[in-house]
């Protein structure tokens, strides 16, 4: 083989993936055996979003589908960036050539030839897309270019029916080299590709996130969002209970996020409320576990079919005893509903856990929002408490957030910066050199 050609990419800023902030660069590194007649050589930045769907039994209309008649598969491409860069021939000889397709004669040894390419703002396809139409999710154009997902899954990795499902829908980028070999004017063929060199990138624009991040640094001037428990439990007595989460930070979490510290808007102000209660000095009712699930759920959309997946990742499940103080119920002023705080205070696990600390992978992809012209990627959060009365009865609750947006960037501000001090140990500032 007269040539080997490679792609050696500079590292991203975060040491982990590219954002749309960043310029990619890197060389494009060639190694030849011997002399050899090259017409050119390209670098080319490429992304798409694909999906694959399968309808399911039913029509359109809610009509069961005959069973003798196949199921319908739909699929997806849309194309996010298309971006090509001639590293050889220099563009000055390329625009002094005048159109000739003339090969160079290269000599053997190690060439590398330096690229860079921008990140777009905006998917190349949104162009073509029309308004209110069935074949693109809403606020995908808005949202700009969606991360990379599912592009570092392969097929030997798939065991199960649910990562199968899974992995029918990608967003993926990647860097292609292409060397073109020439050959002299008197040869019966002027040229033919070569080699092809290909890597991957992954790329999390994270425009969303900072756009969103002065919701977590300021103060919140509206009213809380009071998400009541699923179901209603009744104690021996006849008293019915239930539990309410009020937030008015919960729109938006970031990894490192703290959730159950006080102050954080997010689960820290959890109350159980009571009605019908007779007596408040005989309530004995304890909080005895408390798990926090990430419910996933991600959308495949091909024409006017879509298919949803969901996944449960389990964040926290811990055992507690939390006695509810019967001096801290308080009575609503608008009904008869008797409520008490949950003092999480006292529980070091909850004022200590942050949101994704691990930085963990769900089938190979970090946890972030996103929507993309037919993939969308939507979170929640599943709170169950459970709780004993006095004869050792066990009710339990759950409770479900509104759609999460999830990031994997931390916005975490650091409470007590360390204090700035001046230097002593010299008297006379450092002299500049110009």
């Amino acid at each position: 083989m007269p040539a080997r050609i490679s792609l050696d990419v500079d590292p991203p800023g975060n040491g982990q993936y590219f954002t749309s902030k960043e310029v990619l660069k890197g060389r494009v590194i060639v190694n030849l055996e011997k002399s050899t007649t090259i017409k050119k050589i390209s670098v080319k930045f490429f992304g798409a979003s694909e999906v694959t769907v399968r309808s399911d039994d039913h029509n359109m209309d809610g009509t069961r589908r005959n069973i003798q008649s196949p199921p319908s598969i739909g699929r997806s491409f849309h194309e996010i960036v298309s971006q090509e860069l001639q590293v050889f021939p220099p563009s000055n000889v390329v625009q002094a050539m005048n159109g000739s397709e003339r090969a160079f004669k290269v000599e053997e040894g190690e060439h590398d030839y330096r690229f860079e390419f921008k990140v777009p703002k905006r998917a190349k396809c949104w162009r073509r897309h029309r308004k209110n139409s069935n074949n693109i999710f809403r606020g995908a154009i808005s949202n700009g270019i969606p991360p990379s997902f599912n592009d570092r899954l392969r097929k030997n990795q798939i065991s199960d029916v649910g990562t199968y499902l899974y992995s029918l829908g990608r967003v993926e980028y990647r860097l292609e080299a292409a060397l073109y070999y020439g050959r002299s004017l008197m040869w019966p063929k002027p040229f033919k590709s070569a080699d092809v060199a290909e890597k991957r990138i992954e790329l999390i624009p994270g425009d969303s996130a900072s756009r969103l991040v002065g919701e977590s640094l300021t103060p919140a001037v509206t009213p809380a969002t009071i998400l009541d428990s699923k179901y209603v439990f009744t104690l021996e007595d006849g008293t019915e209970a239930w539990t309410e989460v009020h937030a008015d930070r919960l729109k938006s979490v970031y990894r490192l996020d703290l959730l159950f510290q006080q102050g954080c808007g997010k689960f820290d102000k959890i109350y159980v409320a009571f009605s019908n209660l007779e007596t408040r000095d005989t309530l004995q009712l304890r909080l005895v576990r408390l798990q926090l699930n990430l419910l996933e759920f991600v959308t495949y959309l091909a024409g006017e079919i879509g298919n949803r997946n969901l996944s449960s990742l389990c964040l926290l499940n811990i055992a507690t005893d939390l006695s509810i103080d019967p001096k801290t119920l308080r009575q609503r002023p608008d009904d008869d509903v008797l409520e008490a705080p949950l003092n999480l205070l006292g529980v070091e696990a909850l004022q200590q856990f942050r949101f994704n600390e691990q930085d963990y992978k769900h089938k190979g992809n970090r946890l972030f929002s996103f929507t993309s012209c037919n993939i969308r990627r939507e979170y929640r959060f599943q709170l169950f408490l459970d709780f004993k009365d006095e004869n050792q009865n066990v009710f339990q609750t759950e409770t479900q957030t509104n759609i999460v947006n999830i990031f994997c960037e931390s916005i975490t501000v650091q409470e007590n910066p360390p204090p700035y001090c001046i230097d002593k140990s010299t008297d006379t500032l450092p002299v500049y050199v110009t």
